[in-house]
């Protein structure tokens, strides 16, 4: 029999504890009418970290630095932080392309450490390309002035 991943250890831990929050949690539901927010990923989409967002999202930010997501890699004890069962909860993006794997660059792999705003949102770079470039950022000389 396979080991329950820690993902299955925690919500059987959870229905253990709240046991109206796993009837929620299991309960058979629809999705949303409607187009979805993001219908896809495109393909050249890369990761960028959590850095990134913190330019234009510093209040949301400064809120997830406080939350266990932000350290979720770092309080793996360090026997743990190479075991793949662990990383796919642990980090952002793990074994996805661009994510946390061998030939990202050390810079990246920084910022995918934790539970980052790309582990839910999916890869920053296609978001920030286009508010970019359908958004003047000014400057703070040129704000003050505004």
């Amino acid at each position: 029999m396979p080991k329950p991943s820690c993902r299955t250890m925690f919500a059987s831990a959870l229905g253990t504890i709240f046991p109206a929050l796993a009837l929620v949690a299991s309960a058979s539901t629809q999705p949303p009418s409607g187009e979805p927010l993001v219908t896809r990923i495109p393909a050249d989409a890369t990761y960028t970290g959590t850095a990134s967002c913190v330019e234009c999202h510093r209040e949301q930010t400064d809120t997830w630095v406080q939350t266990i997501h932000a350290n979720a890699f770092t309080i793996l004890p360090p026997r743990y932080r190479s075991d793949p069962t662990c990383l796919e909860c642990h980090v952002t993006a793990y074994g996805e392309a661009g994510g946390y794997v061998q030939g990202t660059s050390a810079e990246i792999l920084n910022e995918l450490l934790g539970v980052g705003c790309e582990a839910c949102h999916g890869p920053g770079s296609a978001h920030e390309k286009a508010v970019r470039g359908s958004v003047e950022l000014l400057t703070l000389d040129e704000a003050e002035m505004a």
